[in-house]
């Protein structure tokens, strides 16, 4: 008899996307599945929309709470379930018809303790059909979350259950914002096998209204707190590690200066602001020593020198020609060109290029 799996799948005003994550669901060819819905207190109509597919579908767990985040609810949803094992979804995101029978496939082939797909759907994406599968070390799954290679989140996974209950392992309730990272990082380091596959059968939302979507200085602050708990917990540790935790962070740093600098708030947390300038200038070989390719190597270098993607962000043509600039900025550096021809030339970029945002006395200050 197949074994069975708990869905868990937190609902918090996701109104316009929920009735296709729940006929995803319902619709899995797997045979022996549990649907855990937790409503999170969202102010919308999720909640009554919950109770009436209940209504048509019985088997359905439907569970309501005042809302106390995103990690609370998973660990209520955790709470309710009886899976051996057991996988999570997004409620503004919906999935294929073989999601669970794919994932299940890929941890019981060669008995791991936890499947992952490197892939998912997207606006615009399609499948693709050359499907690939290896078994990695659990260490070799740190890192690459760490450089994106792995997605952080905890959908698109598949996790033992007797993993989580030997461990006593939860959602930690003080973070709110990158939990999903922390949650799989700390279950990697109890686990030694994981089945890693690239098939397409996660359908990721383009939500404007998703967490992950808006910046909210507050939430990337806590996802800095979270990876330095991370940090302080790694059973698995080697320098690859390290420094793919590193790049991590300082991506972190950038999101936030850009963040800032996009809501004009920089004034107000100039405190913060300095300190990511600092991350971000802090061993600047990191991007070219970890294990990615050289887009990415080439944004995150060009990431410090390049104002019109940092200084202008609201302009759409530098948003447009975004990479050429970037591949510019980054061979002018490249032949070594001197600091202040740098900086001159940038400017004179940003004025020609973004007059419609362009402010002198800001820019002077800022770049020369």
């Amino acid at each position: 008899m197949s074994k069975l799996v708990s869905i868990i799948v937190p609902v918090y005003k996701v109104e316009a996307y929920l009735d296709a994550c729940v006929r995803s669901l319902i619709a899995q060819t797997y045979p022996n599945t549990e649907l855990i819905f937790v409503d999170d207190g969202s102010p919308d109509h999720c909640g009554a929309m919950l109770d009436r597919y209940k209504e048509s579908n019985p088997e359905l767990i439907v569970i309501h709470k005042q809302n106390g985040g995103v990690s609370a609810a998973r660990n209520d949803g955790l709470a309710a379930s009886s899976g051996e094992y057991i996988m999570f979804v997004d409620g503004d995101d919906y999935v294929e018809p073989d999601y669970v029978s794919y994932f299940v496939a890929l941890l019981e082939k060669d008995n791991c303790d936890m499947a992952v797909s490197t892939r998912c759907f997207k606006q615009g994406m399609q499948p693709q059909d050359a499907e690939r599968y290896h078994v990695a070390d659990a260490a070799e799954i740190v890192e690459a979350i760490y450089l994106n290679r792995v997605g952080v989140a905890v959908w698109n996974k598949l996790y033992r259950r007797s993993v989580l209950e030997e461990n006593k392992l939860i959602f930690h309730t003080d973070y709110w914002f990158a939990e999903g990272m922390l949650y799989n990082i700390l279950y990697l380091q109890y686990v030694k096998r994981v089945a890693v596959g690239n098939r397409r059968v996660y359908h990721f939302a383009d939500n404007d209204n998703s967490a992950t979507r808006l910046f909210r200085l507050e939430s990337y602050l806590c996802g800095l707190r979270s990876m330095e708990y991370q940090r302080d917990h790694w059973v698995y540790s080697n320098d690859r590690i390290k420094m793919a935790w590193e790049y991590h962070y300082r991506r972190y740093a950038e999101v936030i200066l850009i963040g800032l600098l996009r809501t004009d708030s920089v004034s107000e947390h100039r405190d913060v602001f300095d300190a990511c300038r600092r991350a971000l200038k802090r061993n600047l070989k990191i991007p070219l020593q970890v294990d990615i390719n050289i887009w990415a190597q080439t944004a995150a270098v060009c990431a410090i020198i390049d104002p019109v993607r940092t200084y202008c962000p609201k302009c759409a043509l530098a948003q447009r020609k975004g990479w050429k600039q970037r591949w510019n900025l980054f061979w002018i550096k490249a032949v070594n060109k001197t600091p202040e021809r740098l900086r001159r030339f940038c400017f004179d970029k940003i004025k020609k290029h973004c007059r419609k945002h362009y402010k002198p006395v800001y820019l002077e200050k800022k770049l020369l």
